[in-house]
């Protein structure tokens, strides 16, 4: 694509000082506004969907199909959650002091727009990863600059073309371009940045971020881990496993990387994969629709490459596909066994792949498996345990750092607004999706209101009756003020009422379930 849509870097700081201004004269700040931009928003996705589906099978193959389902839908929804939720986010949250010396004032927390933030969007979804972020800058009262990625070309031009058409120009920028442009924009002080992307760039952004002590947001990825138990249900499994491989040919900050399977069900595994792949993809994955390509030759070239270099280890074979064709940059999806945890040995272990190479490593106990990915000491954004066995997988959850979990499934929690979307280590830092978006875009500002009058209680604080030892003030505040804990016993209670109420309220005993929750709270005060 042409470089002559890019914004030129000399206009950047001037763009986004315009932005600034906007947001002085407050007009982003009142809900009316907010709710016009998302409106706004939608209907550019109603009324361009079929532009924009277009383009994304101009730049990864997408089918017209899972471009409205994976990126247009799902912005919708988004879209829908934060107008129906934002005058609820807005509102002034009452916060219990928990203590009588308060008992007369009014607590709240009161979120506000940071300011001018800056979202910097990816090309895997350039759609979902892009829009998203700026719903929840929007819905919480920020100007914002978006930069679009250059890598998906087609769809990053349309937006550029798209956006001033429907929203409000003045507070909402958009900048288009590569290196030179995102260094530039680095440059300008932003109230917050919010990068998706890979760990490499978001150092840069971070060291970036320093000079301004700008809050940042990053959503990057790493080798998100499936686990395999031996109870799992293998068909069911497989084809979840290889549908959330093939979405976007494997281009996905939260598809499986690679698959620990239990070597008592390895050989049924492997078995299961041609099956499921006829019942995803049809009989010639090569000339299906339903199958996206690699979103240009620089990726392309990685995974050959990558590929290639694994394929020579001893005891390393494909399972299942290994062909590629650098016309139009289809790679099918290749399962490889005899691999290893072992990154110095196994190219394919030692970054995040991106791609529809998936590595199954074999295994007998997964306390191996547990202390194995922990040494690795690099939390993915994904971790995906299988097993009909409710313990296996607890012990997998508290065992793995990850920034999300699904057990037996994959990536369809990404979908759900009411849920942080968010990595932790090198996965990532802060969430957002629904409300934790719009608090990710917040200030949370603490607000206490006082009377102004009542000052003879005012008086028990002031130095000369405070500072009294033997003063009626100063014994006042040791007994409000110097707290201690209560026993172990009467913790242990409580947890056992917290534990009996939950069981009741979930078994339809409401009644008892109510008294028994007054009495914790109250005991809790």
């Amino acid at each position: 694509m042409s470089t002559s849509l890019y914004t030129p870097v000399a206009d950047i700081p001037r763009l986004v000082a315009d932005a600034r201004a906007t947001y002085e004269t407050g007009v982003t700040k009142p809900l009316a506004w907010r709710r016009k931009q998302l409106r706004a928003l939608f209907n550019m996705l109603e009324k361009e969907e079929a532009a924009i589906t277009e383009a994304l099978f101009k730049d990864l193959r997408k089918t017209r199909e899972e471009g409205a389902i994976f990126e247009v839908a799902q912005i919708r929804a988004a879209i829908v959650h934060a107008l129906e939720n934002l005058e609820q986010w807005a509102a002034p949250e009452p916060i219990d002091a928990g203590s009588p010396l308060y008992a007369m004032d009014r607590l709240e927390v009161r979120r506000f727009p940071l300011g001018v933030v800056l979202v910097i969007g990816t090309w895997n979804y350039p759609i979902f990863l892009s829009i998203g972020p700026l719903i929840a800058a929007i819905a919480a009262g920020n100007a914002a600059v978006l930069k679009l990625s250059e890598v998906s070309a087609h769809t990053a031009e349309l937006l550029l073309h798209l956006l001033p058409k429907y929203v409000d120009n003045s507070a909402i920028k958009v900048v288009y371009g590569a290196v030179p442009e995102s260094t530039a924009l680095l440059e300008q002080r932003f109230n917050l940045i919010f990068y998706t992307g890979n760990a490499v760039v978001a150092r840069v952004i971070m060291k970036a971020a320093v000079k301004h002590l700008t809050p940042v947001v990053l959503e990057l990825g790493g080798k998100s881990p499936v686990i395999v138990d031996k109870d799992a249900n293998i068909p069911n499994a497989v084809k979840r496993i290889m549908w959330g491989k093939t979405v976007n040919a494997g281009q996905t900050c939260v598809a499986p990387d690679y698959v620990y399977v239990h070597k008592s069900v390895a050989a049924q595994f492997y078995a299961e994969i041609p099956k499921a792949m006829k019942a995803l993809h049809g009989d010639n994955i090569a000339k299906t629709h339903t199958f996206p390509r690699i979103v240009s030759d620089r990726h392309f070239n990685r995974l050959v490459s990558m590929l290639d270099a694994e394929l020579v280890v001893p005891g390393v074979e494909v399972v299942y596909g290994g062909h590629h064709n650098a016309t139009d940059r289809f790679f099918e999806p290749t399962v490889l066994r005899g691999v290893t945890q072992d990154a110095k040995k196994h190219p394919v272990m030692k970054e995040e792949l991106f791609g529809p190479i998936m590595p199954v490593i074999e295994y007998d106990d997964v306390d191996e498996v547990i202390a194995a990915i922990r040494a690795k000491g690099e939390p993915s954004l994904a971790l995906y345990p299988f097993s009909s066995n409710p313990k296996f997988i607890e012990k997998v959850v508290n065992g793995v750092d990850a920034g999300n979990v699904i057990a037996n499934d994959l990536l369809v929690s990404v979908g759900i607004d009411t849920l942080p979307f968010g990595g932790v280590g090198e996965s990532g830092m802060g969430s957002y999706h629904g409300k934790h978006g719009f608090d990710a875009f917040s200030h949370k500002r603490s607000v206490m209101v006082r009377s102004a009058g009542l000052e003879f209680l005012n008086d028990l604080r002031y130095q000369l009756a405070l500072y009294n030892p033997r003063g009626l003030a100063y014994r006042i505040a040791r007994l409000l003020l110097f707290k201690s804990p209560a026993s172990e016993t009467y913790y242990a209670l409580m947890s056992f009422i917290r534990r009996v109420t939950a069981t009741l309220a979930a078994r339809g005993g409401l009644p008892l379930a109510f008294l028994l929750g007054v009495l914790f709270a109250r005991r809790h005060q």
